[in-house]
């Protein structure tokens, strides 16, 4: 008894200290939904007009129903995904909408 009451604490510092030596993760990409404006042929065409709305490269994900599409922004910080993200929203020449994706994803567990 007296082992386990000076061996949890040990233990308890030393979890911590494990997880404050992990390095900080960057910034998670920009996940976003389009509309088109004018129907474009392929994944890789929707993703090319993106990229050249948005100004920084953007992944192209999945269809999401009939007329919407997923894609990833991917900038170098939050604020340059954002910025990324507004003139992706302004260019209705290529997009009709663009909005944040707020879906709920089910991230299953890695171990």
């Amino acid at each position: 008894m007296l082992l386990r009451r000076l061996i949890a604490p040990l233990l308890g510092a030393l979890a911590l200290a494990a997880c404050a030596a992990e390095p900080v993760a960057g910034p998670a990409p920009l996940r976003v939904l389009v509309r088109l404006a004018q129907p474009l042929p392929d994944a890789a065409a929707i993703a090319q007009a993106a990229t050249s709305s948005a100004g920084c490269p953007v992944r192209y994900l999945s269809a999401s129903g009939a007329d919407w599409h997923a894609l990833v922004i991917e900038c170098a910080d939050a604020a340059d995904g954002q910025a990324a993200f507004e003139r992706l929203r302004a260019d209705r020449a290529r997009f009709s909408a663009a909005q944040v994706d707020a879906r709920k994803r089910i991230v299953s567990p890695t171990y």
